[in-house]
């Protein structure tokens, strides 16, 4: 693997060696690790340390060590707490060759360490010890080290795009909405205003899944990079709204309209785990109402809120058939 995207790299450092973790280890973040074996090694060990002190000897995260001799050839990854050793775990797969080179990435994850050796999974071992402790990394006995690596966590490219999925359901949307919920409480064209409830419902809940899928996800863009993606879109839909498809046709407020768009981002980047940017109130009273629970008789008109499924189904609805005509 290539150490040119490394924010750090250490080159053919004596062993044993003990550096600083500058800025700790982050979910995300690799380390990368070539050297060489020596013919006569017996073990070595790679310990992502939390500190460097050696009396009373600092905690060990990740003690990842290699051992090749025939009564104990294996893998042993453990912790040290306190200065003792936590149960050990033995793993038989030996990938090292005694006098060849190898690879080491150790993929840095919120709740575990991922090995991979000379581009091979090799294991997982679960953090005994809380990740924003360990800020050294410590190797040791027999082995020669070429390069050490640390990379930043990559920003997943598919999270920016949840972002801009929940930007276009919560804020494209949001001036058009409001705008026929302004018709609606005129009691001006039903059937428009209907169909807005029943569109406004969907797209509504789009941008919630966005959002909650967003808090699921790893590797988040910064703050920075939201505020970004929201910001650009409440400027293209303030536009939209106020020329390209001017609201004082239908006699409303252009700046209320703007100032509605903002309120409606800032919801959106709360939810989405993120301060406020405009700290607006919402201008409409109005378009408070469509979050309320609606209540229908449904011998009046049909229901516009969501129902359970098989709900106002009949009896053939809720069997399966091969030669249904769609």
């Amino acid at each position: 693997m290539s150490t040119t995207n490394a924010k750090r790299t250490i080159v053919n450092p004596a062993v044993p060696f003990v550096g600083t973790i500058f800025g700790g280890l982050l979910p995300g973040e690799m380390v990368l690790i070539q050297g060489t074996v020596p013919s006569n090694a017996v073990r070595f060990q790679v310990d992502f340390q939390c500190g460097s002190s050696v009396k009373p000897r600092a905690d060990v995260a990740f003690h990842f060590n290699p051992r090749f001799k025939k009564k104990d050839r294996g893998i042993v990854c453990n912790s040290l707490q306190q200065e003792h050793w936590g149960k050990e775990e033995i793993h038989q797969q030996m990938p090292f060759v005694l006098g060849e080179m190898f690879e080491i990435i150790v993929l840095v994850k919120k709740d575990v360490f991922k090995v991979e050796v000379n581009g091979n999974h090799l294991l997982e071992y679960n953090q005994r010890v809380d990740l924003d402790r360990v800020d050294t990394l410590g190797i040791y006995d027999n082995v020669l080290i070429q390069a050490i690596a640390f990379f930043p966590a990559k920003v997943c490219i598919n999270c920016e795009r949840v972002v801009a999925f929940a930007a276009v359901e919560g804020i494209f949307f949001s001036g058009s909405f409001a705008a026929i919920f302004w018709l609606k409480k005129r009691g001006l064209m039903p059937g428009l205003t209907f169909s807005n409830e029943l569109i406004s419902r969907d797209e509504g809940l789009h941008c919630d899944f966005a959002c909650l899928m967003f808090k699921h996800l790893e590797n988040k863009p910064s703050e920075e990079t939201v505020t970004k993606l929201i910001t650009d879109a409440v400027a293209i839909e303030q536009e939209f709204l106020t020329e390209a498809l001017p609201v004082k046709l239908i006699g409303m407020n252009c700046d209320l309209m703007k100032q509605y768009i903002e309120f409606v981002a800032d919801r959106l980047i709360v939810e989405l785990g993120f301060n406020k940017i405009y700290k607006v109130e919402n201008p409409f009273d109005f378009m408070e109402n469509i979050s309320l629970e609606g209540k229908t008789n449904f011998f009046e008109k049909r229901v516009g809120e969501y129902q359970r499924m098989g709900v106002m189904s009949g009896s053939t609805d809720n069997t399966f058939s091969l030669d249904v005509d769609f």
